[in-house]
Parts: structure tokens; sequence; C-alpha cells
């Protein structure tokens, strides 16, 4: 029963998406990227750092050719606000890498600089290109090798300020994060230049599993979760006959545990999502994928469903009629 919900779900919203007017559909992308921006401004802040910093490969040509290659790329429905960057928070200098820069919230402003030399050899801040204050994302081109890295972005709070240069490391490509003074949110996993590399992200959960428990206060819950190999997620839970359903990402954290990020709520008798009661799941958990299922320990961020007293969750595969597990 809970499969086919699942499925009808799909279908409602595939069937709506082909029927909606252009500008609908604008709005809903629109609205899906500011999500997504909030989500990765909620994982900034519960780093707490001033910035969120990712390596998103290098293009030529100008910000309209910038952001063609962008939207092209794998990763772009696990970030997809860099499709919604505007033309005044492009900058670029010489080179081809391509970076974005996320700010905690509005209280950060950024200022984007060149890279100058002085007397000494030693770089320093020079020429402003780009000083917004908006808690938007910008997108950076320029470093024409990883030694010699030509842009300088400075965040301020009022209270600190930051300096960071990004760049590549020379040994491996990844992210030059000394004394972890950014909140790296590179999609690794989804660049190919990356794969095969020792430090590749391992996405071992991808399918689609569903759970059963009972909670002394919220009765039987049920559950199903689906892992897309991209890092997107769908969630759905039932409490006495009224679903709740979200999508967002997924991720697996430095220190190994699983992060589920995920924004959406009550759903009426047609699927659709009740606006007003909608609200974001941001939590983190120790995760074994075993042969009996996908075992979830919660520990820190909120649970899978509201007032949580469970904290251990079996995730079982779910079977297609052929008998093949996703």
């Amino acid at each position: 029963m809970k499969r086919i919900i699942f499925c009808v779900l799909a279908v409602l919203i595939l069937a709506g998406c082909s029927k909606i007017p252009a500008e609908t559909s604008q709005e809903m992308l629109e609205q899906d990227q500011a999500m997504y921006l909030t989500l990765m401004q909620n994982e900034i802040a519960g780093q707490n750092k001033l910035i969120g910093v990712a390596y998103l490969g290098w293009a030529d040509g100008d910000y309209t050719q910038v952001m063609k290659y962008l939207r092209k790329q794998p990763y772009i429905d696990r970030i997809p606000f860099i499709g919604a960057v505007e033309q005044d928070h492009f900058c670029q200098n010489d080179g081809s890498e391509l970076y974005c820069v996320v700010p905690v919230d509005k209280s950060v402003s950024l200022s984007v600089c060149k890279a100058e030399f002085n007397e000494s050899y030693e770089l320093y801040p020079g020429e402003e290109l780009l000083n917004v204050s908006d808690g938007q994302a910008v997108i950076l081109r320029g470093n024409i090798s990883e030694i010699a890295p030509n842009l300088v972005v400075i965040a301020n709070d009022g209270t600190q300020i930051q300096e960071y240069m990004p760049c590549r490391s020379g040994a491996d490509g990844y992210l030059v994060n000394q004394a972890h003074q950014i909140y790296d949110f590179t999609p690794y996993g989804l660049m190919e230049e990356f794969l095969g590399t020792k430090r590749e992200l391992e996405e071992p959960l991808s399918g689609s599993w569903t759970a059963s428990v009972t909670d002394s206060q919220q009765g039987a819950v049920d559950m199903e979760l689906s892992l897309k190999p991209e890092g997107g997620l769908s969630y759905c839970y039932c409490i006495g006959g009224q679903w709740c359903c979200f999508s967002g990402s997924w991720e697996i954290l430095m220190d190994g545990n699983l992060r589920l990020m995920m924004w959406g709520g009550p759903v009426d008798e047609n699927g659709n999502l009740i606006p007003e009661e909608a609200d974001e799941i941001d939590g983190c958990y120790v995760w074994e994928n075993e042969a009996e299922g996908l075992k979830l320990q919660h520990k820190s961020g909120l649970p899978l469903y509201p007032s949580a007293l469970v904290t251990d969750f079996t995730f079982i595969p779910v079977v297609e009629s052929g008998g093949n597990a996703e």
C-alpha cells in the first residue's frame, strides 16, 4: 500500500508539471532553488562557519557560457541554487576554475578581490571585483593554476572578518581548507575528475527503503526513504493515517555519519503539500548497511518524525515484483 501511494504521488506530480504554465514552472524552480540555498546555509551555520565554498570544475567564456556549463553538470540537482546566480553575483579573473561561495546568512557581506603580489611577493587583496550583502550565492572564475590563486574572498559579519583564497590542492585537486576555515560543499562524488581517487566519496546507500516502528507516544509509524545516487532524497512517513512527504538531499559527512536534509510536511488527499504546515528536517545518523537492512541511529538534529522516542531504525530494501532489491 505504501509503495502504491509513493507511485501515485509521483504520477500526480509528473502529470501536474506537464500541464502547468511555463511561468508557474519557473516559479516552482525558483522556490526549489531558494529552499536548497536555505538548507545549505543551515549546514554552514551548523559548522559555525561564515561561508561555504565549492569547487565546480572549469569553463571558459562569459557569464552566460559559465552558467550554461553549470546547469548541465550532474551535481545541479544537489545544489540547484547555483543555477539561479545572477550576473551581478558573478565575477572573474584570469583562469578557468569555477567556485561557488555561499554566506551563512544576510548578516555576512562578501567582497571578492583580485589576489595581487606586494613587493615581498606576498599575496594580498587588490582590486575589488564584487561586493554583495544579500545572503545570496556568488560564482567566481579564476586561478590559472593551484600554485598561484588570484582571487580573495573577504567575509564580514560585523564582528569578524575572514579572508579565503579559493584554490585546489596540488596533491589531489581537492579544495584547500587549512584549519577548516570554510565549509566545503564541493560535490566530489558527482564530478568525473575525482572518480577513482583515494578521497572519492563512497555512496553505498542509494536505493529505496521502508521501515515501521511503534512509538509509545506516536503509535505506529510507517516510513519510506529513497536515496538517489546523485545525492537527492525523498521521504514519507504516516502517523494515524496522515502522510507527510519531503524532498531534499543526503551526504556522508567527514566523521562518517549520514546527514539527511529535507523540506516538506503534511500532504492532502491529492498528494499536494500543505504549504502553511511545511517545515524542515535536518538530522545526522550513525549508519550501517547490512544484509538485514539499512540501520540508522539518530545522533543529532531533528529526528525522522516529530517527537520521536525511537532513535534506532532498520529500513528494509524495497523489492520490485521481479524480486530484485532496488
